[in-house]
């Protein structure tokens, strides 16, 4: 019967040994400090596949702003020609032509390419933010994933403890004679058990580091991952994905007016010279300017701007499908944290009175009141308990990280 409180004792040193102990995760890094998480984003980014679309926007918008920068409204071309010569009984005489034809800016051309120029530099920035976002979700899950994990080891590591406690009790009083043989072998087969369960959590953190680590180059996860809840309950007209889809409606627009103002072929001014010759060989030379006007190309050009107008209403209307549903989205996930609040609250309390209903089982087990096996049951039960409230916990910061994603939040 003394063995009893003495191996609890014993049991309660070694979980505190386990809760004091550093993190599964940290233990894996490299001696750095842990990251904070805006650090794990930018370096999510530079890994990501998608990062360099703002640079291509960003590259496109230099280009336009070359263009309109740039005093003719296209490339110029130069031209020359000869007619005549001493060719079935011809005098002799003989033309020749040179010049260049110069392409200028039709009216409100020039101001259009640098309204698209303008456009794009927006849509590189907001393109930007939105993959800024989009890889900060990523993170974000998977931190919580291996928080999450991360609990689920510590937990199997105190239930493997208990087991081994309850164990080595277990032994010592079948060696006393106060249990049966049979207890032995069911102690056993409990520590193999929680073994394995340790094994299989263990696997699954090692899984989620991997994947953290394949996310952001990073050992550590960041510290601290918990963020506070964002005090916004809808969403705001600069959220990341609401700005990246006004921006390509406004693109879409100046594409709409570029082309519209260059619904024809620019006009050419041309400027050569042409020298006469006749057959005494006198030399004439002559200044040539000149203007050429293109008309009627409106109704072949029309085709071009009704498609970057249906191009500007389809990313207004999926801007606005987009706004919607993370209203939506964001309802649901202030709704998810309630929920979790209550949720860790009656968790807590399960635990608490788990604990007090396996202490009173160990005082029956130790009088002989119960057998080994309701024990284990009890015990294991209360150590459920114990993870689901921890669980509930890291469930809670989660879902708060959730919601910060939805209301366009970027650490």
């Amino acid at each position: 019967m003394s063995s009893v409180p003495r191996c609890a004792a014993a049991l309660a040193a070694s979980l505190a040994l386990v809760l004091a102990a550093p993190p599964i995760f940290a233990q894996a890094g490299d001696g750095a400090a842990a990251p904070t998480l805006a650090a794990a984003v930018d370096m999510a980014i530079a890994r990501a596949p998608q990062a360099g679309l703002p640079v291509a926007v960003g590259d496109e918008a230099e280009a336009w702003r070359r263009r309109s920068s740039s005093w003719l409204g296209a490339a110029p071309s130069a031209y020359g020609a000869y007619f005549g010569g001493r060719v079935a009984g011809s005098d002799g005489a003989s033309e020749a032509d040179a010049g260049l034809r110069l392409p200028i800016w039709n009216p409100g051309q020039r101001d259009s390419a640098g309204a698209v120029a303008g456009a794009a530099d927006q849509e590189a920035l907001a393109i930007s933010r939105a993959v800024r976002l989009e890889v900060a979700g990523l993170v974000r899950e998977t931190v919580w994933e291996a928080r999450l994990a991360e609990v689920r080891v510590v937990a199997a590591q105190e239930a493997l403890v208990a087991a081994r406690g309850l164990a080595e009790s277990v032994e010592k009083r079948v060696r006393g004679g106060d249990l049966p043989r049979v207890d032995r072998p069911l102690a056993q087969a409990e520590v193999k058990a929680r073994e394995t369960a340790l094994v299989e959590a263990e696997a699954e953190l090692a899984n989620a580091l991997v994947r953290y680590r394949r996310v952001t180059g990073l050992s550590r996860l960041p510290s601290p991952a918990e963020e506070r809840r964002a005090a916004v309950a809808d969403v705001v007209e600069d959220h990341p994905l609401l700005v990246v889809g006004n921006a390509r409606a406004s693109r879409e627009a100046a594409n709409a007016r570029w082309l519209q103002s260059a619904r024809q072929s620019n006009p050419n001014v041309t400027l050569g010279v042409r020298r006469d010759t006749t057959r005494d060989n006198g030399n004439t030379n002559l200044l040539l300017l000149g203007l050429d006007i293109p008309f009627g190309a409106e109704r072949f050009a029309a085709t071009g701007v009704a498609e970057r107008n249906r191009a500007r209403v389809e990313a207004e209307v999926a801007t606005q499908l987009v706004a919607r549903n993370l209203g939506l989205d964001l309802d649901q996930a202030a709704r998810r944290i309630d929920a979790d609040e209550r949720a860790l609250a009656i968790a807590r309390e399960q635990s608490v009175l788990a604990d007090e209903v396996f202490t009173a089982n160990q005082k029956a087990f130790a009088a002989g009141e119960i057998d080994l096996f309701t024990l284990i049951r009890v015990q294991n039960q209360a150590q459920a308990a114990r993870t689901a409230a921890r669980e509930r916990a890291v469930l809670l910061e989660r879902d708060i990280a959730r919601y910060n994603q939805i209301a366009g939040i970027v650490p």
